[in-house]
């Protein structure tokens, strides 16, 4: 074997160790944490996924027996999917839960195309048959190419629109971290597509990734649980009673403005509204939401307040009477199925099972009031 080639091998080891290493670092971090979220899922689900494309480009695995290939195959390729998946978690709003039907069928053809061009077709074969090509290699990727391209739009509209509430408490070095990810990804794909990679190629997309993950993880380290909270949001929200003297005293008298002023039931509810209402600087009160709550960010907050007080009024007498709809309508939710969604999100049980249920103890896991 030429000497350089070997170099170019031992340097793709190297650097897939190192990324290795940072992406078990991030695995075991969140895996940790109970209860597991979904984007914590989301990312030791991403972090396999792209240790499996690293295993892909090692060159010892290929004379790998079929069958676990076939498993290291299928969770390479699922890495873009997964990606757009964490970025959706982390961006979109709450309330949206349910998967766009059109991105499930999209994935899903993109994993059949793609796992059926590894383990039937040589790749050699499918580049000399320019349908073939298009139909395994091409449209997948093209695919993909998409939702990673989507997700890395969705992060870059978290830095510009500053005036919304949910953008306030998101840490830039995460969203540049995501951005990072996704311009891989990207270039993983896109190389890949069109048949331009190289172990020199695959060498500098493994030391990118190690860069990459190294960095996010020693901001996760640095600034827990501020970063943390994007992934494990509600684990991490305080109890008023460990709070000290001086924040408790500050803590309520947050809560009985947001009751006497019934802030919680107007419709686009502001951070600056409440701070207004106070008065408080809004900085100071974002501040104290997010590290000394722990909240993840204005949102949260609110959604958990209106969460505790629909508990009360869907379990105390003589609200128990009351409807479902006018109940959410006087949270301040937008619509009856919003609040259902919300609520069965974050007990476990609609509204409707709830007053049913009648659990004593069903709303009192950190939630301020």
């Amino acid at each position: 074997m030429d000497p350089d080639t070997i170099t170019v091998h031992h340097w793709l080891c190297l650097f897939a160790a190192l990324a290795f290493s940072q992406l078990l670092i991030t695995s075991a971090t969140f895996a940790q944490r109970k209860p597991i979220q979904c984007a914590s899922r989301l990312m030791i689900a991403l972090s396999i996924g792209i240790s499996a494309y690293m295993l892909t480009g090692i060159p010892i695995m290929q004379s790998a027996h079929p069958a676990p290939l076939f498993v290291i195959n299928l969770l390479s390729i699922s890495s873009p999917a997964l990606f757009w998946m964490l970025s959706r978690e982390l961006f979109q709003p709450q309330t949206n839960t349910q998967m766009p039907i059109l991105v499930v069928i999209l994935v899903g053809t993109y994993l059949t195309l793609r796992m059926t061009g590894i383990s039937v077709f040589d790749d050699q074969l499918l580049r000399q048959q320019p349908a073939m090509l298009a139909v395994f290699i091409y449209f997948p990727q093209l695919i993909m190419i998409g939702l990673v391209s989507h997700a890395c739009l969705t992060a870059l509209q978290q830095i510009h629109e500053k005036d919304h509430e949910d953008t306030h408490s998101l840490p830039k070095s995460h969203i540049i971290f995501i951005l990072t990810l996704g311009a891989i990804i990207f270039m993983v794909v896109s190389t890949s597509a069109l048949g331009m990679v190289s172990d020199l190629t695959k060498a500098l997309y493994y030391f990118a990734i190690f860069l990459a993950a190294f960095a996010f993880n020693t901001q996760l380290l640095r600034l827990e649980p501020v970063l943390a909270q994007l992934f494990i949001h509600g684990s991490s929200v305080k109890s008023p009673t460990s709070l000290n003297p001086k924040d408790q005293q500050q803590y309520q008298r947050i809560m009985d403005t947001m009751r006497k002023e019934r802030l919680y039931a107007r419709p686009g509810l502001t951070l600056r509204h409440v701070a207004d209402a106070l008065p408080m600087r809004e900085y100071r009160l974002r501040e104290f939401i997010n590290k000394t709550l722990g909240y993840r960010n204005f949102n949260q907050f609110v959604n958990a307040f209106r969460l505790e007080l629909a508990c009360e009024k869907l379990s105390l007498p003589p609200n128990d009477k009351v409807l479902i709809s006018a109940i959410a309508w006087d949270l301040g939710y937008s619509s009856p199925s919003t609040f259902n969604k919300v609520f069965k999100k974050r007990f476990g049980v609609t509204p409707s099972e709830f007053r049913k249920q009648i659990v004593a103890d069903g709303c009192n896991d950190q939630v301020p009031v």
